[in-house]
């Protein structure tokens, strides 16, 4: 994990009840598609039970997410 630009600058999120929550950092995690092709995100570490994705920000660069009843693809 490595410092991140909203953790240099003291910000965070806010969780649904109003509740603040510190960035810690950021942490790239690398992963592998189907089809073999190599990638990783970079996460915002903070201390929440499960990670949370952005759909915004996932399209914004160009990608597809597709969601169905139990499973879900992001398509770039």
């Amino acid at each position: 994990m490595c410092p991140s630009a909203w953790s240099r600058q003291g910000r965070g999120y806010r969780a649904a009840n109003g509740t603040g929550i510190k960035n810690l950092g950021e942490m790239a995690v690398p992963f592998s598609t189907a089809e073999g092709h190599k990638c990783n995100i970079p996460f915002q570490v903070a201390d929440v039970e499960q990670p949370l994705i952005s759909v915004a920000h996932l399209t914004s660069a160009g990608n597809l997410v597709q969601l169905g009843d139990t499973d879900g693809a992001v398509v770039s």
